[in-house]
């Protein structure tokens, strides 16, 4: 849960400080949004310990001013060997920063998509779904449907991230049956995150 505490913090202080306003290339300022975004959605797990925390990491570089996902994102060249190691052995959180830096910082989209196959492959829940919307917006539906498999097997085993991908999934596919019984485990499970507004976002839809 390293990797996934170091996020929420991470996106507290982009909304508290503005980086929508301070995505420095526009080239990658889209993918940005958009998987941000995605991260987002997750961070009322945790939203006290981040706020507390981010307030205080926004404090050096003075009250106000935005941070680019740029420097939010970087690593130095030594926790880059470090994590590639870790990645390698098998730490799927090691995997998916590695993907963040290459595919928010240090743009390199052939060394972010394997360090997301190696996060996807170690059962990173976060690296797995985002590679099955990635293969699926490529056209690669057999691959996606493929990860898609290995998310409900992770979510059957109560694996919280992996519910609430699948619930997001099935909404954004306009399944909202499928949804609403995935939201009702997620209510269930050990971590609930947002699933008392998901279950009244989908039973007002059904209705």
């Amino acid at each position: 849960m390293k990797v996934f505490t170091f996020l929420l913090i991470i996106m507290v202080c982009l909304y508290n400080f503005g980086v929508r306003a301070a995505m420095d290339n526009s080239k990658h300022s889209d993918e940005a949004e958009k998987l941000l975004a995605e991260l987002s959605a997750r961070k009322g797990e945790g939203e006290g310990e981040g706020e507390g925390e981010g307030e205080g990491e926004g404090e050096g570089e003075g009250e106000g001013e935005p941070k680019s996902t740029v420097s939010v994102f970087y690593l130095q060249p030594e926790e880059v060997n470090t994590l590639s190691h870790q990645a390698k052995r098998g730490d799927g959180e090691a995997g998916f920063r590695l993907f963040l830096y290459y595919k928010l910082s240090n743009y390199d989209e052939e060394k972010s998509s394997q360090w997301l196959k190696i996060a996807a492959n170690n059962g990173h829940a976060t690296a797995q779904y985002r590679l099955y919307v990635e293969l699926q917006e490529q056209g690669e539906t057999k691959e996606a449907n493929e990860w898609l498999q290995k998310i409900k097997l992770a979510a059957s085993n109560n694996d919280s991230s992996a519910i609430w991908f699948l619930v997001n999934c099935y909404k954004n596919q306009g399944n909202k049956k499928e949804a609403l019984q995935w939201a009702y485990k997620l209510k269930a499970s050990k971590q609930p995150l947002d699933a008392d507004r998901l279950i009244e976002e989908l039973t007002k839809e059904q209705k």
